[in-house]
């Protein structure tokens, strides 16, 4: 094993505080985005400046434990997943999380290949099954559940989660609106 991916990882969580902190709080308060894809978008796109030598993806399917999954943004080195985040963003609502939680639990408990597609240069020439390049999942691959939602929220909180087996490398961020409708973003 070596340091270079491990080292990445450490990195790659610190940038994501910051953005989540310095970036995607500021960007909600000065257009007050409304749909999670935007910030995904805003997410990717940093992400993106910050590490130009990482693949983004963005909500790739493959499948695990016989079932499809579906992360809102995963995040590869050298055919290693070093990062996975699931987003939830639904500002005057309670943050329902249990799926996306379940869901970052059993990616980090899985320790086979999974398979990831390249779209093909042409559908009709090439099958999708000649494009697929396998992955392995870190064993401290950073899972990432971030939620914007009505203050609050359970999913806020991660002491009521109740007797849950968190991932090893797991932050979970989370922003809502205040009393006084002021953004607030926090990691904890």
């Amino acid at each position: 094993m070596t340091n270079r991916p491990k080292m990445k990882i450490e990195s790659l969580k610190k940038e994501i505080i910051r953005l989540w902190n310095d970036v995607v709080s500021k960007e909600f308060e000065s257009t007050g985005f409304m749909w999670e894809r935007h910030l995904q978008a805003v997410l990717y796109h940093h992400l993106r400046i910050s590490f130009p030598n990482l693949e983004i993806w963005i909500e790739p399917v493959f499948r695990v434990n016989g079932y499809d999954v579906k992360p809102d943004i995963l995040i590869t080195l050298d055919k290693q997943v070093i990062g996975i985040m699931e987003l939830k963003f639904n500002p005057w609502q309670y943050i329902v999380y249990q799926n996306d939680l379940k869901k970052l639990m059993d990616l980090d408990s899985y320790d086979e290949e999974i398979a990831l597609a390249c779209r093909p240069v042409s559908y009709a020439e090439r099958p999708m099954e000649n494009h697929r390049v396998k992955y392995t999942i870190k064993d401290d691959c950073l899972m990432v559940f971030a939620s914007v939602g009505r203050d609050g929220s359970a999913a806020f909180d991660v002491s009521k989660w109740g007797d849950v087996d968190l991932p090893r490398n797991f932050m979970n961020l989370y922003g809502y609106v205040d009393e006084l409708n002021e953004a607030r973003f926090k990691v904890s």
